[in-house]
């Protein structure tokens, strides 16, 4: 079972771009969600913290540390793009 944890958590981590944040990212969004959610969204750094919030409210594995990882992760390789 734990290397099968172990192979899921590599699939979902190839996708997503290297940087600090990354491994905090996996765990708390990808307890619910697949790479594909969080590489397909854009936000600005207030967004991304009110949407990790809520996140964090419903329920996501994420301490005080990890959700400023989180954002900072985010905010960095998913800035909002001008339309």
């Amino acid at each position: 079972m734990k290397a099968l944890l172990s192979l899921l958590l590599l699939l979902q981590t190839t996708k997503l771009p290297e940087g600090r944040g990354k491994r905090e990212v996996v765990k708390a969004c990808g307890s619910c969600h697949s790479p594909e959610v969080v590489l397909n969204n854009y936000n600005s750094r207030s967004g991304w913290t009110n949407l990790v919030d809520e996140m964090i409210e419903k329920g996501a594995p994420a301490n005080a540390r990890e959700r400023k990882e989180i954002i900072g992760y985010l905010a960095r390789h998913f800035p909002l793009r001008p339309d």
